[in-house]
């Protein structure tokens, strides 16, 4: 599995070939069409969450810029910890 480093939520992002800027609202989420796990929800910027066809999932590797990184403190980071842990064990079995 790549190693992988995540966003703040409250992040305001670009994907490549977007033309709106996005704020992510939620890591290691799966999506209800596919049952795919993507690394980050989001929403469009400034709106936020209007509805679930509003609703953006992508990974680190589609963002093409980032504007601003969302707050960031010691419970976020414990908390990253888990998901990125989970994400490798989850990853770990898909290979």
């Amino acid at each position: 599995m790549k190693n992988i480093s995540l966003l703040p939520i409250g992040s305001l992002v670009s994907l490549k070939k977007g033309t709106r800027k996005l704020m992510i609202i939620g890591v290691n989420q799966i999506s209800s069409e596919n049952k795919k796990i993507y690394e980050y929800s989001a929403c469009l910027y400034p709106y936020g969450y209007l509805n679930s066809d509003e609703l953006f999932m992508f990974n680190n590797d589609n963002i093409e810029k980032v504007y601003h990184l969302g707050f960031a403190d010691k419970e976020l980071e414990e908390y990253y910890e888990d998901v990125l842990w989970a994400m490798k064990k989850s990853g770990e079995k898909n290979e």
